[in-house]
């Protein structure tokens, strides 16, 4: 299964998961929330995604978001 960009992955994130799940979601992943870049939603989606590309985390991230919205066919 080929991995969705990150401009789908960012969409996905600010359509389909509040501000708290996305906390959940860096927890879940090990990632420090607070220490994201941002002030709103799109802000801490775009630097989660940044982020987990930086760090080689981009397939965990795309499969944590799999795991938690199985509906969305990624």
């Amino acid at each position: 299964m080929t991995e969705p960009s990150p401009k789908v992955i960012h969409e996905t994130l600010v359509t389909h998961f509040s501000l708290e799940e996305l906390r959940v979601l860096c927890f879940q992943l090990n990632i420090e929330y607070e220490n994201l870049e941002g002030s709103n939603k799109s802000g801490k989606a775009l630097a989660l995604v940044k982020y987990a590309q930086r760090h080689n985390r981009y397939t965990d991230l795309v499969n944590a978001i799999r795991q938690e919205r199985p509906h969305l066919n990624l």
